[in-house]
């Protein structure tokens, strides 16, 4: 049986034996960061996101989606009915070899490169502007369980 978040505040504050509201605070945070870890951990696919960003001529970096905790798969359109998954580089050795020609451009980049927790950085370059041209597939942060019972 699902517990909704109502009883799951009840349930707490039994196991507290505490109404305090600082208790009863703590304690709603407490679960909204396990919750968060959970969802994290198992990268639901339900929860997987998507999100188109425009391609740029000639720039290499781009920002994630802001709600993006890991993106699973970066593409880019070519055209509106062929769209390239590019390759994931993890390694910056292997990243700074394969970037070492830095006037390289191409209509079709073909790696990228998560930098941080908030850019990823597509080689080679784009020769072209493409709106809507990257597509991330990606996991979005958990957002706080706040909403309490409603009858219908």
């Amino acid at each position: 049986m699902a517990l909704s978040w109502s009883r799951l505040q009840l349930k707490f504050q039994r196991g507290a034996r505490n109404s305090n509201s600082d208790v009863l605070t703590q304690g709603q945070e407490d679960m909204n960061i396990g919750y968060s870890r959970f969802m994290a951990r198992f990268a639901r696919y339900f929860l997987r996101k998507q999100q188109f960003a425009n391609l740029v001529a000639n720039q290499g970096i781009y920002q994630q989606p802001v709600d993006a905790i890991r993106v699973d798969v970066v593409s880019i359109l070519v055209t509106s009915t062929y769209e390239v998954p590019l390759q994931e580089i993890r390694s910056e050795q292997e990243w700074r070899y394969i970037t070492s020609y830095k006037t390289l451009a191409s209509n079709w980049p073909e790696f990228y490169m998560v930098l941080g927790n908030d850019k990823i950085s597509i080689w080679p370059l784009p020769s072209q502007s493409v709106s809507n041209g990257i597509r991330y597939v990606y996991q979005p942060q958990a957002s706080d369980l706040s909403q309490a019972d409603t009858l219908t």
